[in-house]
């Protein structure tokens, strides 16, 4: 039988790197005890083995083996005995569509440069058979469009040389001496790439709307002896909508304050960063008129560019990209009749999750300053020492105003139509949620492990499927930002993942025999 050669691409965000799964996970040093109810020894390489820190195949990027990408070009490779794959993955932590996947990312991992090309035109490098390539401007008719319709962090950005970010990255070109990086496609005329992609992985769109903000808006305590200091120190760029903001911290002065001060200067919350009426502090009078109906027109609008990139300069079809859905980590079940409205693709279900929140059962810590919180290790990020009394802990409310902020970028995903959504995906962490499994309390607060004991990828059925901030520590110690990893899929996450990406049809028709 004629064997088959599948040619699988992973782009996109941390989701699609493997953030939070080094390939070599951190190891701690036997017989290392932390003292009582410190956090300090988690940032102390002396604590770990000789070579113990936390390693990647890709160090900026945190691009791992253990990556729901990888594992399903994995996938496909195993299940066909007549099919083998080229898995070329260029996924990277912190990536959005227009800083990342369509032009070089700016400091990935907190590196001091440019990536020197971004994802899409590094996998036109390794796909096409010439030797230097030139640039040219992307043909897409979408990027000429302003108004209503201006695609918000755009990067400086029109993807062609010369524009304004072609112009920052003049000074890294000279220090190089080198052509890259550079804005714009990287030309690679059709014959001279043979062999375009059979499939496209692509998780994008979290990043676009300030993951990252969102995670450390809703974990970081505000209510404390410090209030004011705290909102200062802690609180991040973008703030969620205003009707999450309210929703969790309505008559705290300093956030709210906070949260104004950092609209005004930027310009848009993760609301308007999706669209109109998601409830950010834009265009009230609009959204009053619309009944506040979610129309997330900036970030389809993005979504659209970067299909269309993808298509006409890969030579794929829609057919040929499958977007990941973002896995729900917060609800501790589904309620009957609601798995099926959740996982459906039309716009009447999508808008229907937004409604569900309110009475699907949402798991929080109690409140208080609680010594086994699975969130403590985020304490080391706080200067001088300042939160070592502050109740880390995650809230019913708080993980209801996460869950509804991630749903409304799910359900503008869920709604696309031009490529493969892989749906249900919001389902695939229940039984798995961040607050199952063992070893949840860091070794300094539960005296009955140690850090040594920690096993990054031990199985257990009803393990949790993310990171939470302790797993993320201990796991990435050593690596630049160990607390990266918080709130990202573990390998059970992971796998969770690839699985359904499997079951989809059109995907099991690359392994299974005719």
């Amino acid at each position: 039988m004629k064997p088959t050669h599948l040619v699988i691409v992973g782009f996109g965000d941390s989701y699609g790197s493997g953030e939070g799964n080094p390939d070599v996970p951190a190891v701690w040093k036997k017989g290392f005890k932390p003292k009582r109810q410190t956090t300090s020894w988690l940032t102390n390489l002396k604590n770990l083995e000789k070579n113990g820190r936390a390693r990647w195949l890709d160090e900026r990027c945190h691009r791992s083996f253990f990556s729901q990408q990888s594992l399903t070009a994995l996938g496909i490779a195993s299940r066909s005995k007549t099919t083998f794959v080229s898995f070329l993955h260029y996924a990277c932590a912190g990536a959005e569509m227009f800083d990342g996947l369509l032009t070089p990312q700016f400091a990935p991992e907190h590196s001091e440069a440019y990536s020197k090309y971004s994802q899409l035109n590094a996998a036109i490098r390794e796909l096409c058979n010439l030797q230097t390539l030139g640039f040219r401007p992307a043909d897409i008719e979408e990027l000429s469009e302003d108004g209503d319709e201006k695609l918000l962090r755009i990067n400086d950005t029109e993807l062609r040389p010369y524009d304004k970010l072609d112009r920052k990255l003049r000074k890294q070109r000279r220090a190089t001496n080198q052509m890259s990086p550079r804005s714009g496609i990287a030309n690679c005329p059709d014959a001279f790439m043979p062999r375009k992609p059979d499939m496209v992985l692509l998780s994008i769109g979290g990043n676009d709307i300030g993951f990252k903000n969102m995670i450390q808006f809703f974990i970081v305590p505000v209510r404390h002896k410090l209030e004011y200091l705290g909102a200062r120190l802690t609180f991040p760029d973008i703030c969620p909508a205003v009707k999450y903001q309210n929703q969790v911290y309505q008559g705290t002065e300093n956030v709210e304050n906070h949260c104004k001060r950092r609209f005004k200067e930027m310009g848009y919350d993760a609301g308007s960063l999706i669209g109109k009426c998601c409830g950010s502090q834009n265009d009230k009078d609009y959204c009053d008129r619309c009944n506040k109906v979610c129309e997330p027109t900036h970030i389809k609008t993005k979504y659209t560019v970067t299909f269309k990139a993808i298509q006409r300069y890969l030579g794929v079809s829609n057919d040929q990209i499958y977007l990941t859905q973002y896995p729900d980590p917060f609800r501790a079940n589904v309620l009957p009749n609601q798995e099926t409205a959740s996982s459906d693709s039309t716009a009447e279900s999508a808008s229907k999750a937004q409604d569900d929140i309110k009475t699907e059962p949402v798991y929080g810590d109690r409140q208080g300053y609680n010594v086994d919180s699975q969130w403590n290790a985020l304490k080391t990020q706080i200067p001088f020492n300042l939160g070592k009394e502050w109740e880390f802990n995650l809230l019913e409310v708080e993980a209801k105003g996460l869950l509804a902020q991630v749903d409304d970028l799910r359900n503008a995903i869920a709604t696309l139509n031009n490529v493969n959504v892989i749906l249900g995906l919001r389902n695939a962490f229940l039984g798995h949620g961040w607050w199952m499994g063992s070893n949840k309390g860091l070794p300094s607060h539960a005296p009955e492990w140690a850090p040594s004991d920690w096993q990054a990828y031990k199985y257990e059925a009803a393990g949790r499927a993310i990171r939470t901030a302790n797993d993320s520590y201990l796991t990435q110690a050593g690596a630049i930002n160990q607390m990266n990893g918080t709130a990202h899929p573990n390998l059970l996450g992971h796998t969770l993942v690839a699985d359904i990406i499997m079951e989809h049809e059109k995907v099991r028709d690359l392994y299974e025999a005719p």
